[in-house]
């Protein structure tokens, strides 16, 4: 079977599965899946997407105008009190 690929699309496929630590690629050797993390490196993972989600949260509500005491507040109301 043949796949009409574009070979750049297949090259920043690979570039972005190495930046993400999923694959490994060896010169003269080939490409590996990487290892699976240890529980320690996924809640630094987990983490870091958590802290990414929270900083787009706070980007979106700051460009329309909620002050942080709001957000905190709803954040609050929604996590805690399921009041939204």
């Amino acid at each position: 079977m043949k796949l009409s690929v574009n070979v750049n699309t297949v090259t920043l496929a690979y570039r972005d599965l190495v930046n993400e630590g999923v694959i490994i690629t060896e010169r003269g050797k080939g490409t590996f899946v990487a290892s699976t993390p240890g529980e320690e490196e996924i809640q630094i993972i987990r983490y870091e997407k958590l802290k990414s989600v929270i900083a787009s949260l706070v980007r979106e509500t700051d460009r329309l105008g909620y002050n942080h005491d709001e957000v905190g507040q709803a954040f609050f109301n929604y996590v805690i009190k399921k009041d939204i």
